[in-house]
């Protein structure tokens, strides 16, 4: 299996059934934690850049609260410092700052319910899709104090991680890999699907897009996403069976 599949996605399987239950095996299953994974681990890589660029901004003029915010201590509330007074938290950054908070407690709560990692894991979805508001939509990107916000949501979902044995650290390294190991699965090498990609984008330039278009669902049917208009070229995705592993 794990020649073909990240280990951490098995694990990730595996943590989505609680132990007193019996386990749902199947390669369609390892697909889906495989491609959840990738989600989580790009969320998380996507969250801590954005923060640190945030950071960088805001350097010239770094308060107490920024500080406060990189050990973990910042809160919601309006402080006095040597500074001056620190405004409150407002908007989007109190919310995720608060939902950081959320996380953490019901993470605890769900382990410490006969070690409940189905529920656990689930708590990572309001994170998670908080983290990708602040770097996607027009209202998030504009949010005040968005960086300090990314902070306490990516700690939250590290912490989490940590709590059911995955790591927080090396998003990068995990990401390659999942990469990798799709390629494997699809029969591919890097080298032929960027091919794929140059024919698809001159499919484009000569406005053929049914080529264009077969070339994307081609590739889409092994498990590779072409991603247009994105950083990445491409990611993995999940390949659509329901045969047993």
């Amino acid at each position: 299996v794990t020649a073909r599949y990240h280990p951490l996605a098995l694990r990730w399987m595996l943590l989505g059934t609680h132990y007193r239950a019996p386990i749902n095996y199947t390669q369609r299953a390892l697909e889906e934690s495989s491609d959840r994974l990738y989600y989580l681990y790009q969320t998380l890589g996507d969250a801590r850049a954005a923060a640190a660029v945030a950071a960088a901004v805001d350097e010239a003029g770094v308060t107490a609260q920024d500080k406060d915010a990189r050990t973990g201590d910042a809160g919601t509330e309006a402080r006095t410092t040597e500074k001056g007074t620190v405004p409150a938290l407002t908007g989007l950054a109190a919310e995720g700052v608060a939902l950081a908070t959320e996380t953490r407690l019901a993470v605890a709560a769900a382990l410490a319910d006969d070690i409940n990692t189905p529920l656990a894991v689930a708590s990572l979805s309001a994170p998670l899709k908080f983290i990708n508001d602040f770097l996607t939509t027009k209202k998030g990107k504009k949010a005040a104090n968005r960086g300090q916000a990314l902070r306490h949501l990516a700690e939250a979902v590290e912490d989490t991680l940590c709590a059911v044995g995955l790591p927080a650290a090396g998003a990068e390294d995990i990401l390659q890999s999942l990469r990798d190991l799709t390629l494997v699965r699809a029969g591919l090498t890097a080298e032929e699907v960027s091919a794929a990609v140059a024919l698809r984008v001159a499919a484009r330039v000569a406005k053929d897009f049914p080529e264009s278009d077969r070339i994307r669902d081609e590739l889409g049917a092994k498990g590779v996403a072409l991603m247009d208009g994105a950083n990445q070229v491409w990611r993995p995705s999940p390949v659509a069976m329901d045969d047993p592993a």
